[in-house]
């Protein structure tokens, strides 16, 4: 359906890095350096969470300590994971593979809740709102026609895109101009596989919606705190609360607050992903990889994203270690006993890269 797709990874959300105030120097530090710089705006990637997760340590630490307990308890055991894993992601499918249900979503829920305390208090990568700016139809607000895969479980998109919704920024409007694919969503809006842009989540979003929403429904708070600005303590409290309501609490039955992160290795709904991806890769002819690095515990998904591409010309892969991923790309087309299309690498990552095959 799309002839241009995006695929995105960690990398296109990586924000900027630099000096920070004294006072939020983080205390941990991943390479041993005294004068460790700390992230501005964006998301850590995968190896900077010990960094990311002292520095947001270092920034909440001045609020009611009662409110920090399960905070604190949540940051911590990412911290202690990050360092003894290669990433978050490797020990979650571990959890996953072993069967350990409880701790499995316990942990989902502790990384959606660092995503969401993180994005409260740091600004998206300014790259997504140049991207969207050039994209975007003055008269009509639309997108060309295009489909965006995410294996990004952060809301970036969503924050710069809500600038564009003029009148009351909830979620639920922004995915619904978005036309956005969550799998384990059951009550914002439907994606449109007809539609001509769509915005796939395939390891879903780091959120949590109410199972029985109500006027007091923390769906209202801690989605649309991202662009509103409730105080600091409130937000705490509703992140305790959450955290005391979701499905690790309530292994066996519905929890009052259910996760919107769902890994794209889970059973449920993968089936669901791989239709959608193939009916919107169907007539690609030119991907844009960008900030990805196509790591082995998402091999199923990547095989299928080329596999459901029958019609691709051109990959463009912009990286700034663009010539390695084009050999990890190149490496899948041997796998799958198919010829490579033309394989394009750009390694200036100052702004999105927009192909002329998009018009």
């Amino acid at each position: 359906m799309s002839k241009v797709i995006y695929l995105l990874g960690a990398g296109a959300s990586y924000g900027e890095r630099g000096d920070l105030p004294l006072s939020l120097k983080p205390i941990v530090s991943i390479d041993g350096a005294k004068d460790r710089q700390g992230i501005l705006r964006g998301m850590p990637i995968l190896n900077e969470f010990p960094l990311a997760i002292s520095q947001l340590q270092q920034e909440v630490s001045s609020l009611n300590r009662e409110n920090l307990k399960i905070v604190s308890e949540i940051l911590t055991h990412i911290l202690n994971v990050s360092k003894e894993y290669p990433t978050v992601d490797t020990y979650a499918k571990m959890l996953y593979t072993t069967k350990r249900s409880e701790d499995y979503e316990k942990f989902k829920e502790e990384i959606a809740l660092f995503f969401l305390m993180w994005q409260r208090s740091h600004k998206h990568d300014i790259r997504y709102d140049a991207f969207i700016a050039s994209l975007i139809d003055a008269e009509t607000g639309e997108f060309p026609p295009m489909t965006i895969l995410s294996w990004n479980y952060d809301m970036q998109f969503e924050m710069s895109y809500s600038k564009y919704i003029t009148e009351g920024r909830a979620l639920w409007k922004i995915w619904d101009k978005l036309n956005v694919y969550c799998k384990s969503n059951g009550s914002l809006p439907k994606y449109d596989v007809t539609l001509p842009f769509a915005f796939i989540k395939l390891n879903g979003s780091a959120m949590f919606h109410a199972s029985k929403p109500d006027d007091r429904s923390l769906r209202y708070t801690l989605q649309d705190v991202l662009w509103e600005s409730p105080n600091e303590e409130q937000f705490v409290k509703d992140v305790n609360t959450i955290y005391e309501n979701g499905q690790h609490k309530n292994i066996f039955a519905i929890p009052k607050y259910v996760n919107e992160l769902s890994y794209a290795w889970d059973n449920l709904g993968k089936e669901q992903i791989k239709q959608n991806i193939t009916q919107r890769g169907e007539k690609c002819e030119t991907l844009v990889i960008i900030g990805y690095s196509f790591p082995y515990v998402n091999r199923e998904i990547d095989r299928h994203i080329f596999l459901s591409m029958p019609k691709l010309k051109t990959i463009y892969v912009q990286d700034i270690d663009a010539v390695n991923v084009k050999e990890r790309v190149t490496a899948i087309f041997e796998y799958l006993q198919r010829d490579a299309p033309r394989i394009i690498p750009k390694t200036d990552v100052g702004q999105f890269f927009i192909p002329n095959e998009l018009g």
